[in-house]
């Protein structure tokens, strides 16, 4: 019997619903892998933020070993003349940098003159580098401390402080009379900042504006530094100023330039309660509470974590944070959650995880 007729040919692809199936599970398999993917590579991020933070605190802990203090901050030193606070809190913001200067360098010679004065003859020397004093902040303090000068008046390299035991800020001589200052020797700076990411060097102008600062790879935020200080009016290790003849407490605050509302703010460990146990309120500028500062009696490093924001403070935000935060349950912090993902030297992770 001749069966030839009664075969079917073969067919030569996949039919349009086969196809459709396979897309679709490709899909769902994309859909669980992706964000694992996404997960792992952010965790790997901040697990390389969370290492370099712990790097610096060593550095200032090393550098506290060796010069007796953690360095200033820079918070306060360049308010504008004019500004009320420039009794309360620039001039002696100003006097504790010059204080600390000499005791780091015993042989440098500041001549006399008023605080003001000596700050002036202070931001010559760094003009010689290309820096601009009245821009040294919290946002680039480690780098100045830590790193010290460029290796010339512009560039990104940085190493370290002048050797001559006198003057630390020696611009060198120029030998050749070419114009081209010989540096001198240096003195090995105690951290060493990787010279592609430092930021903040104008190609074009060969100024600093502002000063050299360094942050999280792939990021814009620097790493910010606050020093916790002793305040004249409470007398407890306090990050802020009593201002207002001693009416205000003010805290530290730190705006990135050019990113309107995204503000660094010190943390407090949680909300001050009264003698029954009941909290008070978020308002805390009454200097004669008693503030519980993470870090209380060190310093706090700062980053803004991936998504680049300290936390918002702009009018047009719908919950901007407010002036004091706390880290025990997030009181405080901007409601669109921008600094949740914020990662600290007392955190070890992002603020969010140590939520109670």
């Amino acid at each position: 019997m001749d069966t030839y007729s009664e075969r079917k040919p073969r067919r030569g692809g996949f039919t349009l619903v086969e196809i459709l199936v396979v897309i679709t599970i490709i899909g769902i398999l994309a859909g669980l892998i992706i964000p694992a993917v996404v997960a792992a590579r952010n965790s790997a991020r901040r697990a390389l933020i969370v290492t370099e933070i712990g790097q610096l605190d060593m550095a200032l802990k090393e550098y506290k070993n060796q010069h007796g203090d953690y360095p200033p901050d820079f918070y306060g030193t360049n308010l504008p003349d004019g500004d009320p606070r420039i009794i309360s809190v620039r001039t002696p913001a100003r006097a504790a940098v010059l204080r600390h200067l000499r005791k780091r360098f015993p042989r440098l010679v500041i001549p006399s003159g008023t605080v003001d004065e000596q700050w002036a003859l202070l931001a010559d020397e760094l003009l010689l580098y290309n820096i601009r004093i009245d821009m040294l902040t919290p946002g680039n303090a480690l780098v100045f401390w830590l790193g010290g000068l460029p290796e010339t008046g512009g560039g990104t390299k940085l190493v370290g402080f002048s050797a001559n035991p006198r003057n630390p800020f020696d611009p060198g001589t120029d030998v050749d009379g070419d114009g081209i200052w010989e540096r001198g020797p240096r003195v090995q700076p105690l951290y060493t900042f990787p010279e592609e990411r430092i930021m903040g060097y104008n190609q074009d102008t060969g100024v600093w504006g502002p000063p050299p600062w360094f942050g999280p790879q792939g990021l814009e935020m620097a790493y910010v530094y606050f020093k916790a200080r002793v305040d004249s009016t409470t007398g407890r290790p306090e990050y802020g100023y009593t201002i207002d003849n001693g009416n205000t407490f003010e805290p530290y605050r730190f705006p990135f330039t050019g990113f309107v509302g995204n503000v660094c703010r010190p943390y407090l460990d949680a909300v001050p309660v009264d003698n029954n146990g009941n909290p008070m309120p978020m308002d805390l500028e009454n200097p004669a509470l008693v503030r519980t500062w993470k870090e209380a009696k060190t310093f706090q490093i700062i980053s803004a974590g991936l998504n680049d924001m300290f936390g918002c403070e702009d009018s047009a935000c719908a919950q901007p944070g407010l002036p004091f935060r706390c880290t025990a349950k997030g009181e405080g912090f901007c409601g669109l959650g921008d600094e949740h993902d914020n990662i600290t030297n007392f955190s070890q992770g992002k603020l969010e995880d140590k939520f109670q």
